[in-house]
């Protein structure tokens, strides 16, 4: 939030920096009120006093929305070094390192959509964790949707993208 404030595709306010802990207080604050309301939500809403079908369900989410982040940032990683920076590509370290953790990755992802491969004896998703994957399908579209919508009318901003994990002052 803080770097997306930074380069104005969320409001500025959410790069505002505390000014004696110089760290980004309003950013972390709301990613804070997020987290413990959706923690609430669910666990209430899909469990009352046993919060065990939340925590499989937030498990089950969390798993299916980060793994294949993972997966695609250590992916990234050979593509960078082949595509932008050849003459300092290694074949270790940005070939083989990447490519082989990105593949330890697809198990867990087939796993946490509660396929049964190997023999392992997988159960399937139940319950309210079920509902997982369409939510991760809904959140990209909503994310490719958003995408589209800011490329058209606020390119300059999306040509930004780029600085969100460059510390820029003028920023």
């Amino acid at each position: 939030m803080f770097a997306l404030g930074r380069i104005r595709l969320l409001p500025k306010q959410a790069a505002a920096i505390h000014p004696t802990r110089r760290t980004p207080w309003i950013a972390a604050i709301a990613i804070a009120v997020v987290a413990i309301v959706i923690s609430l939500v669910f666990g209430f809403a899909m469990s009352g006093p046993k919060p065990l079908g939340a925590v499989l369900f937030l498990g089950a989410l969390v798993t299916i929305f980060f793994v294949p982040i993972y997966i695609m940032t250590a992916l990234s990683c050979f593509f960078y070094f082949w595509r932008k920076q050849r003459s300092e590509f290694n074949w270790i370290k940005h070939g083989v390192v990447p490519i082989v953790g990105a593949a330890f990755f697809v198990p867990v992802l087939i796993g946490a959509l509660g396929i049964d491969f190997g023999g392992l004896g997988i159960a399937p998703l139940g319950g309210a964790a079920r509902y997982t994957p369409w939510i991760v399908l809904a959140w990209i579209a909503l994310g490719l949707a958003a995408y589209a919508w800011l490329r058209q009318r606020r390119p300059a901003d999306i040509s930004q993208l780029d600085r969100v994990f460059i510390h820029d002052d003028a920023a």
